[in-house]
């Protein structure tokens, strides 16, 4: 078994979207020929404009398929109160995808997603007891021989570089989840840098790690920057990134792409390669 995962994240279709740094992704895509493109939440700047979703939705068309997509928290109304309290995800259903637990199964691999995105807070996420059912009960179809791979737009722990993007409200119960499920890869965006490193390793700097902390294993989470947005955060403030990720038989590589505007296109920088669990 041996694929390539595309993950892209934090769009931003809108005021901060770069048109040239969109046309090197398209570009590049197509020459990379993912087997899957994973988007992970953020398609647009403030989900209130109508103009924005139609113009992500464009973009996305010129991007490869398939595709495997989950909402952020920008995608849901910020300015209508009622729309973002009682149907915070109608945007997004309507234009981009009309569920919030998707599955893409392929031999050995499958990837289900999940909504972490909601109305109650502007930027923190928090994934309700439905949405983790749903993905529990996807993965629990699925045996050792497959490698699971969830994705969501908030990590389920935050780097330790994240200063200013709110985290995973319920990251706990999350963690358990994923570790009960058997998931080995967890793909998410929101903080706008790349990033990626082990549930257990990453444990040691939360900022509640002297509190409970939940069997969660090594399993990899993978965060991908904001790929065409000058929203840019963290280490290398203001790039723009995504990740290519190969999964074979015993592991997972990790291969960020950064943008240099010089060359005008994306450029391979330091791989990160870990064992896969092989539950």
């Amino acid at each position: 078994m041996r694929y390539t995962l595309m993950h892209v994240s934090d769009l931003h279709a809108g005021p901060p979207f770069n048109l040239q740094v969109g046309e090197a992704l398209v570009e590049q895509a197509h020459n990379l020929r993912p087997d899957v493109l994973v988007a992970s939440g953020d398609f647009v700047q403030r989900a209130d404009f109508l103009s924005q979703w139609q113009l992500i939705k464009t973009f996305l068309q010129r991007l490869p398929t398939p595709q495997f997509v989950v909402p952020g928290n920008h995608d849901v109304p910020l300015y209508n109160g009622f729309r973002r309290l009682f149907f915070p995800l109608g945007p997004y259903s309507r234009h981009i995808s009309n569920t919030l637990t998707p599955l893409l199964e392929l031999p050995g691999l499958v990837l289900v997603g999940g909504s972490t995105a909601h109305g109650m807070t502007v930027a923190g996420g928090l994934m309700n007891p439905h949405q983790m059912a749903r993905m529990g009960q996807a993965f629990a179809a699925y045996d050792g021989a497959y490698c699971k791979v969830a994705v969501l737009h908030h990590p389920v722990i935050s780097p330790p570089q994240n200063s200013k993007s709110e985290p995973l409200l319920n990251e706990r119960a999350v963690a358990r989840l994923m570790q009960w499920s058997g998931v080995e890869l967890i793909l998410s965006g929101h903080v706008h840098f790349a990033h990626a490193d082990t549930l257990d390793n990453l444990w040691q700097t939360a900022r509640w790690a002297r509190g409970m902390r939940p069997e969660c294993g090594p399993i990899v989470q993978c965060c991908a920057g904001t790929t065409t947005s000058r929203r840019g955060r963290g280490p290398g403030k203001d790039q723009n990134s995504f990740n290519i990720l190969t999964i074979d038989d015993s592991t997972i590589q990790v291969q960020p792409y950064i943008y240099d505007q010089r060359r005008g296109g994306f450029v391979e920088h330091t791989a990160q390669t870990f064992t896969r669990l092989r539950r």
